[in-house]
């Protein structure tokens, strides 16, 4: 059945959104048209650190809602100590050797840059109505160790001689051999729903946006499916394309995780799930769906830039949104609670936070979404 665009009308009562920095109330009443059934036509390497020191009690955090155990839901730090490193040990990713040189300020937990406060605070909105989905993976457990947190190991918090633990049973998953490739835009609440299945599987796609006006991903679905109809999967690994997003979450679920009987109900096959999706996006309505006419990206053929984050953190929404306004493609390294990605990148870098970019075309790297959004615009607009 084709989704059609537009279907019907609901009101957006009042609610307050709660942050480390504040609280946020927005009251407000809106009436729109709720997305319907789909979105059409419309890479260990070395790593050269150059500053010495990486605060691990530092990073941002998210402004959206509590979750079990009191975790938070947003852009966080690993919080045991504050570590001196000048090197970081190799580890595989994307098939790299090239070294990266970490660039930028250093990271800082809570930090709200000057100018930001309502981007993220609209950014924020989806954890109103998506709650968990985008937040935690499959099977997601926390329990209260005893003992200091090991070396190399990320863990919420310590306390009174104890640190939490955080697991899930993603690692029993099996994993796509090849990178599954993810033709989707930010603004689409059909694509959110893969990427918030993305997170729960602990999948690491590589994303090809394709916004409104995409000179390149956009025209590539269109010829090689048929249709500009988004989101749209490739996986290499079965020979599998398709359309849908409610078939492309069962797919994942069955080939990729514990079967497509267990599909979540916030993600699950439901005209509410979607529309719930979509409301939750009205606060950045328009972002991340049109292609800036000042993009360089689409002139030079890009290796995808390595992006560390979750679908519900509003300082990696406004991030992924940049990216595909400016038709970069990336690999999406899917960091949600209970991923073994975020003991991957403390290990990389001495601290847990996301975003996180590596920028395999320059090689760069660097932490603070405010510092990634001037990089992206510097390095690839005009």
């Amino acid at each position: 059945k084709t989704h059609t665009p537009h279907m019907s009308s609901f009101s957006l009562a009042s609610r307050a959104i709660a942050c480390k920095s504040g609280i946020f109330s927005s009251a407000l009443s809106t009436t729109t048209t709720a997305a319907g059934r789909k979105c059409a036509s419309k890479k260990s390497f070395s790593v050269k650190v150059v500053r010495a020191q990486a605060a691990s009690e530092d990073g941002e955090n998210d402004v959206s809602a509590d979750v079990d155990a009191k975790t938070n839901a947003g852009e966080e730090a690993e919080t045991s100590s504050t570590t001196s490193i000048t090197t970081i040990e190799k580890t595989k990713d994307m098939g790299s050797k090239d070294e990266y040189e970490l660039v930028g300020p250093k990271p800082e937990r809570f930090k709200v840059a000057e100018g930001q406060l309502v981007s993220l605070l609209t950014a924020a909105t989806p954890a109103s109505t998506r709650l968990i989905s985008g937040v935690l993976t499959s099977g997601w457990k926390v329990s209260l160790e005893t003992g200091p947190v090991p070396d190399g190991e990320y863990s919420f918090g310590s306390f009174g001689g104890r640190y939490l633990k955080e697991t899930s049973d993603t690692e029993l998953f099996k994993r796509p051999e090849k990178p599954l490739k993810l033709y989707e835009f930010e603004g689409c609440p059909f694509c959110r729903k893969v990427r918030e299945a993305i997170v729960w599987l602990d999948l690491d796609p590589i994303a090809y946006p394709c916004p409104q006006g995409g000179k390149r991903y956009r025209e590539f679905v269109k010829e090689t499916g048929g249709k500009a109809q988004f989101p749209y999967l490739i996986d290499e690994n079965t020979g599998t394309k398709m359309y849908e997003s409610d078939d492309i979450i069962e797919y994942l679920y069955e080939n990729y995780g514990p079967g497509k009987d267990k599909v979540p109900s916030l993600i699950s096959r439901s005209p509410i799930v979607t529309v719930a999706a979509g409301l939750g996006m009205l606060g950045r309505i328009g972002k991340g769906s049109k292609l800036d006419a000042k993009s360089t990206a689409n002139e030079k053929e890009l290796e995808p830039i390595v992006f560390y984050g979750y679908e519900t953190s509003p300082f990696c929404k406004i991030v992924r949104e940049r990216l595909v306004e400016l038709e970069i493609p990336h690999q999406i390294k899917s960091t949600g609670r209970g991923s073994y990605k975020r003991k991957e990148l403390l290990k990389k870098r001495g601290t847990f936070q996301v975003p996180y970019i590596e920028d395999p075309n320059t090689k760069k790297a660097m932490f603070e979404s405010k510092d990634i959004l001037e990089y992206l615009n510097r390095e690839y607009a005009s």
